[in-house]
Order: structure tokens, then sequence, then C-alpha cells
């Protein structure tokens, strides 16, 4: 008899994701759970991609904190790397440490620039976003050739797993 494998699978919710980034950071700190991220974004990368031109789309919080560091870690291996923000990160916090410690190239957060690129970086929202991305953040994230994302995709409801629609909010 030949089984088929179970290819069914959960996934954490925000709220268990809050909780575990929380015990984390109790334990190691918000900035270096921040910095395994990134680094680990960049391994992830720079195991599945050649070197091409990325450009990383950071949000204001850690999502985006996480972003900056994977772009510190991909520019140090020697590969092309741009960064761009719809907002700059919250002030004081991590993911400001974290952008600051960034000294690569910053870009306008445009579809023209995701164009261009050959691979983008999907750190904006993470596993928190329960509402609809504004349309001018899908229509950015929608100009990538290939997309990586940190944690999850932007356009993905980390409570249900649902593609969300274009909305309306501005974020």
């Amino acid at each position: 008899m030949i089984m088929k494998p179970d290819l069914r699978f959960s996934l954490p919710t925000p709220a268990q994701c809050s909780l575990m980034d929380r015990k984390a950071s109790e334990t190691v700190g918000i900035a270096n759970l921040m910095e395994r991220a990134g680094w680990a974004v960049a391994q992830a990368v720079r195991a599945r991609f050649a070197p091409c031109r990325v450009l990383v789309l950071c949000g204001p919080g850690n999502n985006g904190g996480d972003g900056y560091v994977a772009a510190r870690y991909l520019e140090r291996a020697g590969w092309p790397v741009q960064v761009s923000y719809f907002v700059p990160p919250r002030v004081p916090g991590p993911a400001a440490e974290a952008a600051s410690r960034f000294r690569g190239n910053r870009v306008a957060f445009t579809a023209e620039n995701v164009a261009r690129a050959d691979l983008v970086i999907d750190a904006i929202f993470g596993a928190g976003l329960d509402r609809p991305p504004s349309s001018g953040i899908m229509g950015v994230l929608s100009a990538a050739k290939r997309l990586v994302a940190v944690d999850l995709p932007s356009a993905i409801n980390g409570s249900t797993g649902a593609i969300m629609p274009k909305g309306q909010i501005t974020v």
C-alpha cells in the first residue's frame, strides 16, 4: 500500500509568534533576536540564490529591523543590496538601531525600484498583520520579479493564512 504524505501543517498564530518573540527577547534581548533573524534570512537567501541585485523593503517595526540586518549581512558577503522603507523605523528602538548599522544604499519605496531588483526581501509587516495593506504597498510589492518574505509575505493574514485583498488603509 502506498501512503500519501500528510501535507497539512500549521503555523503559529500572530499571538503565539508575539509570545515566542517576547520569551526569546527576555532570554537574549530583542537586538540579539533581531540580529539572529536577519542573519538567518541572509543565509537562506545565499543558500538559494546566486548573488544578484537585492532590494530589502523594511517596515517600521521589528520585522523591518530583521530586514536591515539581512541587508547588512548580504552586503558584507558582496551582494549589491539596497534598502527601502515606506515609514522609517520607530525611534528609539531596536529596528532604528539595526537601520543605523546598515551603511548601504537607500532608495525610494517605489514600484520602479522594486522592478529593477532581481530579488526583493519583504520585511514590511511580518506575522502580525491582520488588515489589508494599502493599495500603494501592494502595488510596490507586486512589481517584484522574485520575492522572499521575512516571517510571512505582507499580503498574508497572520491569523487566518488568507491572502488579503488590496486595501485602502494607509499604514
